[in-house]
């Protein structure tokens, strides 16, 4: 017995699918990134 208990989780081959979407969407966003900071600044000063 170990404290705390270890439970180790793997993906589905399902979920395994996702993973180049996933890895697309993580792309867009780094390409994107300072346009996204960019625009949130924008909304957080309209509040």
């Amino acid at each position: 017995d170990v404290y705390p208990k270890k439970t180790e989780y793997q993906l589905t081959a399902f979920g395994n699918s996702l993973l180049p979407l996933l890895s697309q969407i993580n792309e867009w966003g780094m390409d994107h990134s300072e346009l996204v900071k960019e625009r949130l600044q924008e909304l957080e000063e309209e509040v």
